[in-house]
This record gives C-alpha cells, structure tokens and sequence, in this order.
C-alpha cells in the first residue's frame, strides 16, 4: 500500500513541478524576486482524501512517512467541523494553536519516555525539483510547542536525501544526526506563538526528498521535563506549518535605476538600506513572512542603517513608497 501511495504522490509533485517551474514568485516592484518553493503542500491545506471525518498524517497530500518510522499528526478546520476536534483547529487534542496560514497543519513528536525504543516520527516530502550541486538552499519553517507537551527538545535536523528514507529496525540506512544538512535550536519554541526556524545549506546534488525531525531519538534527545500533562501520553510534541525551501541568491536583490539595495544580504545583524538618491520622505515597511511588522519609518537620506540583532531568522519583505513611487524587495536574516 505504501509504494503505491507514494508513487502517486511522487507523480503528483512531479506533475505540480512541470506546472510551477516555469513560474518565479515576484514580491511586488523592482527586480527583487523570491525563487518558487519547492516544497509542495507546505501549508498542509492539500488533502489526499475527501474531508469528510476524521484526519490523519496520511491523508495529506504530498507529505510521507519513512520506512518503519512514524508519520506526524494531522489538524484541520474541517475536522472539527465533522465531529472530529481532536484533529482540529485551532483547538484540538494536544492544545489550541491557531495556524499560521490557512486551516491546517501538522505536528511532530520528538519524544516519548513509554517505550526504550520509540520509532521515529518524522515529517517527509518528494521535492518538487531535484537540488541542484553547490547550490546553497534557504530552508525556514514555523513551529510552535505544543500545550500538553510534558517535556520540550532542543533540535531538529533536517536532511535531503537522493533515496526514500528509512529508519529501520533502530538501524537506519544512514547516520541521521552526522550526515544532517542542517540544525535547528528548538530550546526557545514556546506554546504562545510560532517561532520561524531557518537556515541555509550546500547541496550534493540529486535530492529529491526533505526530511525534518529530531535525529537523535530514539536514542537520547537533549529533553527538559516542562510539568506533568493532563494528557497519559507524556510527550515533546510540536505543531509544524508553513516549511520553505528555495535557492538563497534569489532572495538577493540586484537593483538598478530607481529601486532599491540591500547589503549584506543575507545578513546577520546590522543591515544597510540603499535608496535611490531621486527621493526623499521615503516611508519603509519591512514585514515578516506572516505579515508581522517588524520596522516602519521615514528616511530622508539615501542610506538608512538598520539593527536586526533582535528580528526572527528568516524572510522579510522590504517596502519603500513615496507618493507616485513603490518598490519592493526581501531581506533574509541568517
């Protein structure tokens, strides 16, 4: 049953991929642009089955669940709606959470004292493009603690792989923590709001699936005990929504004429604001990627300055207007 079901999900992203890979994700005026995600359904919105009952990991489209591993749970809107709330949202059994976009999204367990050999239970995806050698890859996610959660974890990997992956029999195919791409701190996640993940990585070359989850289970995870639950499953669960995965350079903006620069992109702390020297009174809105304000001011010069050591790793859309005149580019945070 698995092989088929991943065959017509491998087809479906492939064919998503023939529709989308000609398209470029251009973020308003000016020649800034964002390259396509290629992660598919990475809302978790798409569903592979009507939604009329309960739902699960498996219904959503797209997504996989590794040899011998544990797929993810699975909260949607329409699950409430047919008499299902512990799969909805924003309600349902592991807490409230109201999704960053859409209806729906997915969660993790990353821990689970019940067993000395728990499988794990990560979140897999067919990319829609294979990775492409030397390329560095922008990779973000939004994650959240779950309510109930007894404990909390501290990292998360994430890894692309040429092969279907597999954790099996405790022996998996490959040394998951070791050959990871990239690592992500977890330790400050909190049940309040979503915290936006990212960081970037080189490719091999040839990746066509992307897993995320705590590697190190089921061995030993870096765990902290946070108060008993008033669930009986005593557990590290996080909720997961709006992955991105896209070619770093794109989010570079190269402007000319009467747009605007961005140096160093990507940054880490301060960041510099190149405006055309044709303007003056020019209003500067910079949000993040779930439309969250971040800045906003008037700058009459044509360098502004700005201190980022406190903003999210991550996108940013940067938006500078004057009266008659618009133009907009994206900032990524490392």
């Amino acid at each position: 049953m698995r092989d088929h079901t991943l065959i017509y999900k491998t087809m479906r992203s492939l064919l998503a991929s023939r529709i989308l890979g000609c398209f470029v994700l251009l973020l308003g005026f000016g020649t800034g642009s964002v390259a396509q995600n290629i992660i598919p359904n990475f809302g978790f919105e798409e569903q592979d089955m009507p939604c009329d009952g309960f739902l699960s990991y498996t219904g959503i489209a797209d997504w996989i669940t590794v040899d011998c591993g544990l797929g993810g749970g699975y909260y949607h809107v329409c699950s409430t709606l047919n008499g299902f709330p512990q799969t909805g949202t924003p309600d349902n059994l592991w807490g409230t959470q109201e999704p960053v976009d859409g209806s729906g999204y997915s969660s993790m367990t990353t821990y689970s004292p019940v067993s000395s050999f728990p499988p794990a239970t990560y979140l897999s995806v067919p990319l829609l493009e294979p990775l492409t050698e030397g390329i560095e890859y922008c990779f973000s996610m939004h994650l959240s603690l779950a309510e109930h959660s007894a404990f909390r974890t501290s990292t998360l990997w994430v890894i692309g792989t040429s092969y279907f992956p597999t954790a099996c029999n405790g022996n998996d195919t490959l040394n998951w923590p070791t050959e990871a791409q990239l690592q992500l701190n977890t330790f400050e996640v909190d049940t309040a709001e979503w915290s936006l993940l990212s960081g970037s990585f080189v490719a091999d070359g040839g990746e066509v699936y992307l897993t995320v989850g705590d590697f190190s289970s089921p061995s030993a995870p870096d765990t902290t005990f946070i108060g008993v639950s008033t669930l009986s499953a005593q557990r590290a669960v996080y909720y997961v929504d709006a992955l991105e995965l896209r070619t770093c350079e794109s989010g570079v903006a190269e402007l000319s004429n009467d747009g605007i620069a961005i140096y160093p992109n990507p940054a880490a702390d301060n960041v510099n604001l190149i405006l055309p020297d044709s303007r003056r009174d020019l209003d500067i809105t910079i949000t993040d990627v779930t439309g969250r304000l971040v800045y906003k001011g008037t700058s009459h010069a044509t360098q502004v300055v700005l201190d980022a050591t406190l903003w999210a790793r991550g996108y940013y859309s940067v938006q500078v207007e004057a009266e008659k005149y618009s133009s907009r580019t994206v900032l990524l945070l490392q």
